[in-house]
């Protein structure tokens, strides 16, 4: 996949799955990079590579945005380099997020979207 480099360079690959799926911890959050979504991960964000975009889901939350290449290394060297700006929200909705690591219906049907756009 065209980020595992770059992940690879920032942080450190903590699992490779076989199906296309690789975790990496860059600062203290975990990051999946894959070519699917997967409806429960405990990662802090999803990134799906959908060609020449990217789809990037924040897994407590269920906010999704589509970024090019460029942009998607910025947000990753950000991560990296300011990790205390990326500290989990202490609202209640966020922290039941984190402990389920599930996406809702919702949610699914957003990140889903966002792919089916971009493919």
């Amino acid at each position: 996949m065209k980020l595992d480099k770059y992940c690879a360079r920032l942080g450190q690959r903590v699992t490779i799955s076989g199906n296309r799926s690789e975790y990496y911890m860059i600062g203290d959050r975990k990051i999946r990079v894959s070519d699917h979504i997967s409806r429960s991960t405990d990662a802090f964000l999803q990134i799906i590579e959908t060609g020449d975009v990217f789809v990037v889901s924040d897994v407590a939350s269920g906010e999704v945005r589509v970024l090019s290449y460029r942009k998607v290394q910025s947000f990753l060297r950000a991560i990296h380099d300011f990790p205390s700006l990326f500290t989990p929200k202490t609202d209640k909705n966020y922290i039941m997020g984190i402990h389920q690591n599930q996406l809702t219906e919702g949610q699914l049907h957003s990140v889903k979207m966002a792919i089916s756009k971009h493919r």
